[in-house]
């Protein structure tokens, strides 16, 4: 082999992946995606991915550590499971996605501020101190401390959440 095919080789031997298949969860079943789609086609919030979970899986294999683990595009997972019934590798792509988030929040990688993230730590603390997640409770936990959160920035903003 060249020098040039080797240093090809070498580029595209991604020690990311083996990184992900260590840290993160279910991150076995990355290099078992075959890139047809179905999983961002079948997620309800697919049209708004930066990087749909396909393409994810192959910027992991390409080496994009950066890329992946600064994106927020796992962070958008719902919970759904949509991918997964519908995936036909069967593929755990929702646990893929969370442990990948889970992952870059370890690593202190994971976007600033990031919704889903507060609205998990909000259910957390409510689930831990009530036993019990309810619904109305978490979503009224999860505005007020959005609104809190907003009007310490813009005090006049306070206003408008009491009148609403």
């Amino acid at each position: 082999m060249s020098n040039m095919n080797q240093a090809m080789v070498q580029k595209y031997r991604s020690d990311f992946l083996k990184e992900v298949e260590a840290n993160v969860e279910e991150g076995h079943w990355v290099k078992m995606c075959m890139q047809c789609g179905v999983c961002s086609g079948s997620c309800p919030l697919g049209p708004y991915w930066e990087h749909p979970p396909q393409e994810l899986f192959m910027m992991i294999r390409a080496g994009k550590r950066e890329e992946v683990l600064s994106t927020e595009s796992m962070w958008m997972c719902t919970s759904c499971y949509n991918c997964m019934a519908r995936c036909p590798r069967g593929l755990p792509i929702t646990h893929i996605m969370h442990g990948l988030a889970s992952y870059a929040k370890r690593l202190g990688l994971s976007p600033k501020r990031q919704v889903t993230e507060q609205f998990g730590r909000c259910s957390g603390i409510l689930l831990s101190r009530m036993g019990v997640l309810m619904s109305s409770r978490l979503a009224s936990a999860y505005t007020s401390r959005m609104a809190s959160r907003r009007a310490s920035k813009m005090p006049w903003l306070a206003v408008n959440w009491v009148w609403r």
